[in-house]
């Protein structure tokens, strides 16, 4: 019944044996033997046979004749010599006991009411118990009554409950309703008249953000400040709590003043004041507070006066009145004015029962709630939230949810609203959705409800059977953490107890922590507060560049130019040690020399991002942004962003420009063209044999990463490397060119004194006169720098113009020097962000249109998100081990159903896409026309053209249906050759595909997903990949950069012609010899020639 769980096991033996040791049999230590030790708190330890009348502290009046403590011995934690039980705490028997009152013990330094008439508060003093009576009562609104812990105190006759929901619509403590759009910090509540008497103070203040649309906003944040402690949850870490800036794991209590708990979706604070705080992680806010705080309150939730009319009276009227936070320009639009949200008109087409509707409905699964809860306020709310979305779930089902919640809340009893077709609940492992699950749910370490939880029904994740809560996870009974010092720390969870990081500890197995003395923060660390985690955190770090494809700045600031078309390993860990975030960057090259891809690899995850910022992780190709394992990746203006847990930063412009930031404490450890960190410039061109580089070019070869091109080099060949001289670069010097970069009135000034831009002067210059004065160098330059200047939270002034280094942006978007990419996605909708705090020059959509995999669509296409990752509109997934596969649709948003792979086939990524493959042969074509067969050779195609890749070699037997592939290998604009179409002839047709997403059936231009064939399907990936399958056991995958693989089952092998190869397993007659110079030119589609010999 338990799973195994090894504390239940320790309490049923702890019960045999104290009920052997009460009948006076004697029994030996058994703790020991099967792991059920107990941790005694301070100044106590453990006896396996103590007195049962422990030493405690002593009565006002010792009774004339010593009592005579009886009785077999007990087990259990004893106090030190010197110490006495005061409570459940030892302390010095000199000076740390508490107070007597009215025959009962209070402990020092506490506060208490004397009787039940509630009308004296008394303080026990410490250091002896001093103690202290002033006449008090209960303040308005609450009464004198017996508390749950057995002592009289004062609880409030009756609550208000203020809430703030989706983008944002509020509702004060006295029932007015409003609509307030701000994205800064305001104080939602607080006392700001005299604090009522007996009354606790406190301060809410909550942070808001636009997501999707700028015309709107969402909570991003809300924080009760109690105490003299502070509790934040947030929408970046839902079901988390952060206490005074550091994540606890829940239940959490603090002391006996306040208690936190998941409910559901919610996390739910509770102070004994009488005041509570929830918040879904999305945007949905309720504050609950006491009557004692009737008409001493300000704030968004008004005064609490029982006068809805006058709660905005304070700031005139104005919401905005009551900011006490935010970044600089926080209440401002990017790019001008704030849009304007919809209008009423515009609202009236999401009212039917198939959106908002549902809450109003008479007949509906909600209408038992409207006795309860009047639903107009919540209809109207939620008519504004689904017009912003369009219709889009992110913003629809949150609007509706509010409604339950507050209808749940009230007592109400509710039919079933959510299907598989209409805002589906999307459950972590091991948890599933129920309408009324329990409020208070067991959980870890008790095995119980949350102390103090109220039970009722509430809709959200439960856990499965055989689980229960840890934290925010669901884990199986028998994996419950440890209690260390009053915390809760989940299985596994390193943590340093200590102000300092003096003591680092972990727990584990069978509730048990183990901490290292002495194990301090190491060179170049320092134990600090960072993301909510205190820890040993880096003291800086160092800045690598690679630019142009052969400008590097090394961590230590050397300046160096290295031609070359080989694969670098830019950096890595040489010198590893315990605890590291181990990592490589490695830089793929054309034979050209220009970047094509960089391969980051943390802890064994392998990242590549590629020219066109596609981005592939452990192979499978992913729509960003993305968060998976130790790295979460960000499309942020022009730029893609990775960053790790540890600190590690890389930004990659999908074209020429390579910005790295590594923490500090790998200093001295890591090797590659970025050099050795250490803080010597002057010995980073080392090879890996710790010898110095004779040359730059020796240096580079040195660090070329395994797997480079045969034939690749360094140097720029017999020609030699580009030279200019004095007077051929002095035109690209002045203001008009690279001369901008250091002009102290240009648009750049302000980030002179933060980064110098000599080296990128340098670089300008060099690349501007090495290519004849191609301006799209100056315009590289010039990005360059602006990527690197608000990479360091520097502004840049406009640089661009009509004219003068156009940035060209996609349909329904305009330029901005200064966007915030995750705002205006539609990942963001979804609450999936993770990006930087930056700002970066890009494209930024117009008003009711969202960024999606580099385009802007309207609201209403956006897609979903899942774990992490973001699935655009008609894309699925399948979860690492198959067993589930997850698709986004545009009605009824995301739905996982099981999956499972057939016999005879497993799971795993093939051609950037993860799906249950039969054992096949995979034929690559890569950016380039490299080509690799289905037998492993290599070889490339040199020149454009239409090529036969793959078919069903003619006169043989129909054991197999008949197929043909056929590429369109182009150059276009100026790139390396890449697939431009792809024809694939089936016996009932043919389809047709392009890289820009074009798909053609029979001529016939189809939206996807498509099966207009009876044995083929057309599909797209969460990249935006085309995938073309054919029942018996042919693939064809496009990626939208031009790359393509064909992939044929084992019934093929040896029955195929074409430049993939015949599928033999034999290498040597695939027609391509070692010096890739394939026999291809016998494979140009003849049909397709534009010309005949």
């Amino acid at each position: 019944m338990g799973g195994g769980a090894h504390d239940i096991l320790c309490q049923a033996l702890a019960s045999y044996a104290a009920a052997c040791q009460a009948a006076g049999i004697v029994i030996e230590d058994w703790r020991a033997q099967v792991g059920c030790a107990i941790t005694c708190p301070e100044n106590s330890h453990y006896e396996f046979c103590g007195p049962p009348c422990p030493a405690s502290c002593p009565s006002p009046a010792p009774p004339t004749t010593p009592a005579v403590c009886q009785g077999p011995c007990v087990e259990g934690c004893q106090c030190n010599a010197g110490f006495v039980l005061s409570a459940d705490r030892c302390v010095p028997l000199s000076n740390g006991c508490g107070c007597w009152a009215n025959g009962t013990y209070h402990e020092a330094g506490t506060e208490f009411w004397a009787d039940g008439t509630c009308s004296q508060r008394c303080r026990c003093g410490p250091g002896g118990g001093s103690l202290v009576c002033t006449p008090a009562s209960c303040g308005l609104g609450e009464a004198c009554a017996l508390l749950p812990s057995g002592q009289y105190g004062c609880q409030p006759v009756s609550t208000a409950e203020c809430q703030a929901w989706g983008d944002p619509h509020y509702v004060t403590l006295d029932g007015h309703r409003f609509d307030f759009q701000g994205t800064c910090e305001y104080l939602l509540s607080a006392p700001c008249h005299a604090l009522p008497t007996g009354a606790e103070n406190f301060t809410v203040t909550v942070a808001n953000e636009h997501r999707g649309s700028q015309a709107v906003s969402y909570t991003r944040s809300v924080t009760l400040h109690i105490y003299n402690h502070s509790l934040t949850l947030s929408a970046r870490w839902p079901r988390q709590l952060q206490v005074d800036g550091e994540f606890v794991a829940l239940p959490f209590q603090l002391d006996s003043l306040l208690q936190a708990h998941l409910s559901g979706a919610d996390v739910v604070v509770t102070a004994t004041s009488g005041l509570s705080l929830a918040f879904d992680g999305n945007s949905f806010v309720r504050l609950r507070v006491p009557a004692a705080y009737a008409g001493s309150l300000c704030g968004l939730c008004g005064n609490y006066n029982q006068n809805p009319a006058d709660d905005l009276k304070a700031v005139g009227g104005n919401p905005a009145g009551w900011q006490v936070g935010g970044a600089p320009g926080c209440g401002e639009c990017v790019s001008g004015p704030c849009p304007q949200p919809c209008t009423p008109e515009q609202q009236e087409a999401f009212g039917g029962t198939d959106a908002c509707g549902v809450i109003s409905a008479t007949d509906g699964p909600l209408a038992p709630c409207h006795g309860l809860v009047p639903p107009a306020q919540y209809f109207q709310g939620c008519l504004l939230d689904a017009c912003q979305a369009q219709g889009h779930p992110g913003g629809l089902c949150p609007a509706v949810a509010a409604y339950v919640a507050a209808c749940q809340a009230a007592g109400a009893q509710l039919d079933e609203w959510r299907r598989p077709d209409f805002c589906p609940f999307q459950c972590p492992a091991h948890s599933h959705y129920e309408l009324c699950g329990d409020s208070c749910p067991v959980s870890c370490p008790s095995l119980s409800a949350p102390e103090g939880c109220e039970s009722a029904c509430r809709e959200g994740c439960v856990c499965d059977a055989g689980f229960v809560l840890s934290g925010d996870s669901c884990v199986p009974v028998g994996q419950c953490g440890c209690l260390h010092d009053g915390r809760y720390y989940p299985l596994g969870q390193t943590f340093y107890p200590g102000p300092e990081c003096e003591r680092r500890c972990e727990c584990g197995p069978r509730g048990h922590v183990t901490c290292q003395e002495g194990s301090a923060c190491g060179p170049h660390e320092e134990c600090r507060l960072e993301d909510g985690v205190q820890a040993c955190h880096a003291t800086g770090c160092g800045r690598c560049l690679a630019s142009g494809g052969i400008h590097y700045i090394t961590l230590d600031g050397r300046v160096y130019d290295l031609h070359g078309s080989c694969s670098y390993i830019l950096a890595q860990v040489c010198r590893p040690k315990p605890g590291d975030e181990d990592f490589s960057i490695v830089l793929e090259k054309n034979a050209a020399g220009d970047p094509q891809r960089l391969l980051v690899t943390v802890a064994g995850q392998v990242v590549s991002l590629a020219r066109g910022l596609q981005v592939t992780v452990d192979g499978e190709a992913v729509a960003l942004p993305v968060a998976v394992g130790r790295v979460r990746v960000t499309a942020e203006g022009r730029n893609v962003v990775l960053q790790t847990t540890k600190g590690l930063r890389l930004l990659f412009d999908g074209d020429a420009h390579i910005l790295m930031s590594i923490p500090s404490p790998f200093h001295g450890r890591l090797c590659g063209l970025c050099g050795n960190f250490n803080g010597n410039w002057s010995d980073d061109f080392v090879l890996p044999s710790g010898a110095a580089a004779s040359s730059v070019e020796t240096f580079g070869a040195a660090w070329r990463a395994p797997g480079s091109s045969q034939g690749c080099g360094e140097g720029c060949g017999p020609q030699g490397c580009p030279v200019c001289l004095a007077e051929e670069t002095a035109p690209y010097e002045g203001n008009e060119a690279c001369g901008q970069l250091r002009d102290p009135q240009g648009p750049f000034a302000t980030c002179q004194a933060v980064l110098s831009p000599s080296e990128y002067f340098r670089q300008c210059v060099y690349d501007l006169c090495a290519q004849k004065g191609d301006k799209a160098f100056l315009c590289r330059s010039l990005a360059a720098y602006t990527a690197a200047c608000q990479a360091a939270g520097v502004a840049v002034k406009p640089w661009r113009t009509d004219s003068f280094c156009p940035l060209q942006c996609p349909a329904h978007s305009h330029y901005s020097v200064c966007t915030r990419t995750c705002q205006g996605s539609c990942a963001a909708l979804s609450g999936l962000t993770g990006c930087t705090t930056r700002c970066f020059e890009g494209c930024e959509c117009d008003d009711r249109y969202l960024l999606s995999q580099g385009v802007c669509i309207p609201v209403q296409d956006c897609g979903c998100t899942h774990n992490g990752r973001y699935l655009p509109v008609n894309s699925s997934l399948l979860t690492s081990d198959c067993s589930e596969r997850c698709s986004c649709s545009p009605s009824s948003g995301l739905t996982c159903q099981a999956a499972g792979c057939p016999p005879g086939h497993i799971c795993e990524v093939q051609a950037e896409a993860r799906d249950c493959w039969a054992p096949r042969g995979l034929c690559f074509l890569s950016v380039g026309a490299n080509l690799t067969t289905f037998d492993g050779a290599h070889g490339a195609i040199t020149s454009s053209g239409v090529y036969e890749l793959s078919s069903r070699c003619p006169g043989l037997e129909k054991t197999i249906p008949w197929y043909r592939v056929v590429a369109d290998v182009q150059t276009c604009h100026g790139k390396a050759e890449a697939v431009g179409q792809v024809h694939i002839f089936f016996q009932d047709g043919m389809v047709t595909v392009t890289p820009n997403k074009g798909v053609w059936v029979n001529g016939l231009r189809v939206d996807l997903p498509a099966e207009k064939l009876a044995s083929v399907s057309v599909s797209r990936t969460p990249d935006g990949s085309l995938l073309v399958r054919q029942e018996a056991g042919v693939q064809v995958w496009l990626g939208a950069d031009g790359k393509l693989a064909v992939m044929v089952s084992n019934d093929h092998a040896g029955k195929l012609c074409g430049a993939c190869g015949n599928f033999d397993g034999d290498q040597t007659n695939d027609g391509h010899n070692s010096q890739q110079k394939p026999a291809v030119e016998k494979w140009r589609a003849q049909d397709f020639s534009p010309c005949y010999d």
